[in-house]
């Protein structure tokens, strides 16, 4: 995203540098989800690939859901600029209305992300079946209030079908540049900075809203990890999907985002046997910054910065001390 508040890192009183992107640093499962699955916070999926594909990608859960709340709660925040736009627009249109967000993504780049994973787009009229019954559901359960659709769409022609199919003043969307045009202006710096902008101000107000209809997408997620009280409704998913995805976190976010920092920063990782020798510590950490040297197309100040998180970490020792360590189940899970 580009709609970021320009020097902020400069401004930070911590922080946490992850390890070079090389095969010794790379963990199966960094956070709580299953085990085997690959793919960092970002890669997550709404479907559970698990039967489905040869290596598949993280399911999201609820504690990833917590954790990625956690850490955009507290220490991220939109552009001034953005973060006007958004209010104005929700107080103008949505405020005191029960709010449906639809996230549809119809142009061909979409179509080949979903083919990587082995993943199909639904079809447009499944979608509006979907928002029928939410729209439906939302009248009987909320008598008196308005129903509003907030469109966040990558064509003009979705908009055009939402609007015919549930009237002009119930959907809503931004003005933003869709379609072609979209595609030819992200190759231009300037343009690229406006897309971004109003990608993340449809992530904004689709998180403002009660209900969330949408298939795979990392805007939905965005959508769906800024607001934890939302209900998903991911078209593509079977009960299954559906259970987990609107399911209650088990471990307080907090616990989990402590559990989280320490396996990047890796103390965690060290086998048992060796904590006790920090001599052998010494030259495993001295190791992975070699390696990281030699294989990583990182800066030589980020792997220092690295080294230095594994070599003087207490995160090991928070985490041992945390609720979140004593189940054993889940020491299993996570490997420690």
């Amino acid at each position: 995203m580009f709609a970021i508040n320009e020097g902020i890192e400069d401004r930070a009183k911590a922080q946490v540098c992850v390890a070079p992107t090389t095969p010794l640093f790379i963990s199966s499962s960094l956070y709580l989800t299953r085990p085997g699955a690959i793919g960092e916070l970002d890669d997550f999926r709404f479907a559970d690939m698990e039967h489905k594909v040869t290596n598949f990608w993280q399911p999201i859960t609820a504690e990833t859901r917590a954790l990625a709340n956690y850490v955009i709660s507290g220490y991220l925040s939109p552009a001034d600029r953005v973060d006007n736009i958004v209010n104005t627009f929700y107080e103008s249109f949505m405020a005191g209305n029960i709010n449906i967000g639809v996230h549809l993504r119809l142009q061909e780049g979409h179509v080949q992300e979903m083919n990587f994973f082995k993943q199909k787009i639904p079809k447009l009229q499944n979608i509006l079946q979907i928002v029928h019954r939410v729209t439906n559901d939302a009248i009987t359960a909320n008598t008196g209030k308005e129903i509003r659709v907030f469109l966040a769409s990558d064509t003009d022609e979705a908009i055009d079908v939402f609007k015919a199919e549930f009237g002009d003043n119930r959907v809503l969307n931004i003005h933003a540049v869709r379609g072609q045009d979209m595609s030819d202006r992200l190759h231009h710096k300037d343009s690229s900075r406006l897309l971004g902008e109003q990608v993340l101000t449809d992530v904004l107000l689709l998180a403002k809203c009660d209900f969330l209809v949408h298939d795979e997408s990392s805007v939905a997620a965005l959508a769906y990890y800024y607001n934890t009280d939302i209900r998903s409704y991911f078209v593509s998913g079977d009960p299954s999907d559906h259970r987990r995805l609107n399911a209650q976190p088990r471990f307080e976010a907090d616990d989990l985002f402590r559990h989280a920092v320490a396996r990047v920063t890796s103390n965690i990782l060290v086998p048992p046997g060796w904590r006790e020798s920090s001599l052998l510590i010494g030259l495993t950490t001295k190791w992975h910054v070699l390696w990281g040297f030699l294989n990583s197309d990182l800066p030589t100040e980020d792997v220092m910065c690295y080294y230095k998180n594994v070599k003087w970490s207490k995160c090991y020792e928070e985490f041992q001390r945390s609720e979140f360590a004593k189940n054993s189940d889940l020491r299993a899970l996570m490997d420690v």
